[in-house]
């Protein structure tokens, strides 16, 4: 083999590796900006975790091993009486909602009209049962 076809050999190679660390350097560094872009949006929902950390500090109870007897007692008891104001709330929402549903004008739908208009007819559930059987059944 002549020696400028090992030189053309190598230079192939160096190439061809100078290409492929181009290539995996240009993934590497799409993949670096993408992950920074993301970075940047997480950083924009932390800031909001953030401004809600002072009301969810709020929120939480002190130990009670911490504190004292009646302190705790009286945490207790405010806690079930606002319980007991929820489900009291809850109960008559759902009595003003079934009051509602209940004093409904049934008069009013298409479905009154009709039983309404059989009756008066003579058209009862029997003779609807009777026609749509088949004869001879």
């Amino acid at each position: 083999m002549p020696w400028w076809s090992w030189l053309l050999i190598w230079t192939g190679l160096i190439l061809g590796l100078l290409g492929m660390l181009a290539f995996f350097g240009w993934k590497l560094f799409r993949g670096i900006v993408g992950v920074l872009g993301e970075l940047g949006s997480l950083a924009g929902r932390a800031e909001i975790l953030n401004a809600a950390e002072p009301v969810a500090e709020e929120l939480r109870r002190p130990l009670a091993l911490l504190s004292r007897y009646g302190d705790v007692v009286a945490r207790w008891a405010g806690e079930q009486e606002r319980r007991g104001q929820r489900r009291v709330q809850r109960r008559e929402q759902r009595l003003a909602r079934a009051k509602a549903l209940v004093r409904a004008d049934a008069t009013g739908f298409s479905f009154s009209r009709t039983a309404e208009s059989r009756r008066a007819t003579g058209q009862g559930s029997e003779s609807r049962r009777e026609a749509g059987r088949r004869p001879g059944r």
